[in-house]
């Protein structure tokens, strides 16, 4: 490389605001608390993290390119409409319309340019909708009632069962674990190429991840791990197979 060129490419770099070590992780949508962020700065507090929903549409499109991964946050109710179920929109709680088609333009880039993805709560509602799933649009009006509290004013606790074989207990090395919980929607029809992991005891799907190759690293998680204890097992793991599918995509 001539010295012109070295310098170009050092300057494009810095341009950019990345350096050549630093991964970047494009989130959905960041909140002021940056709980998110956190929670994967324990594990390389190198990362270039950005969010997606408070950028303008030409620096959204050029981290939409530079990311090495994306992780879809926790939030709004996803629009039923999406997945076939205009009908119930009552039952549902807030929506934001600009959130649910700028995740699904984040989905369809991550998918053209195989990039790796984890879902929390939401997030893991939106890669299931996405894929041709739908919702449970409320689950203690459904059959499933209140047998488990998913909420109650804000976060509750709940047990979860990690399926023998999956890659979560491969992960994790726990049978079960106690996880933070704040929602109340859920899987109802799985997604086309999804598997679950993981379930509560009412048998809500808790946990999905691609059941064939179709991406790098396709994970997510109904609970909220970024809200976690650092040492539970369900939430340090996590992060670390994440940042390590996406700082291999880098490579």
């Amino acid at each position: 490389m001539t010295k012109f060129r070295l310098v170009l490419f050092l300057f494009l770099f810095h341009a950019g605001n990345i350096s050549i070590a630093q991964t970047c992780i494009l989130l959905s949508k960041s909140y002021g608390e940056k709980a998110y962020e956190k929670w994967l700065q324990r594990h390389d507090k190198n990362l270039k993290l950005i969010s997606a929903y408070h950028l303008p549409q030409d620096s959204l499109k050029y981290w939409t390119e530079k990311a090495d991964g994306f992780l879809m946050t926790g939030g709004e109710d996803i629009y039923p409409g999406r997945y076939g179920q205009e009908k119930d929109t009552s039952e549902c709680g807030e929506f934001d319309l600009r959130r649910d088609s700028l995740e699904f333009s984040l989905l369809d880039a991550a998918f053209r340019r195989n990039k790796p993805v984890f879902g929390v709560c939401r997030g893991l509602q939106l890669i299931n909708v996405y894929l041709g799933g739908s919702l449970v649009v409320d689950i203690p009006s459904s059959p499933m009632g209140n047998q488990v509290a998913h909420r109650h004013d804000g976060p509750v606790e709940h047990s979860v069962r990690l399926l023998p074989g999956s890659e979560l207990k491969n992960l994790a090395q726990v049978d079960s674990a106690f996880v933070l919980s704040n929602h109340h929607q859920g899987i109802g029809r799985m997604g086309k190429d999804l598997e679950k992991m993981a379930s509560s005891a009412d048998g809500l799907c808790e946990a999905i991840i691609q059941n064939r190759p179709i991406l790098p690293f396709l994970m997510a998680v109904q609970w909220h791990p970024e809200r976690m204890d650092a040492g539970s097992p369900l939430s340090a793991p996590l992060a670390a197979a994440f940042l390590q599918a996406c700082g291999q995509n880098r490579k």
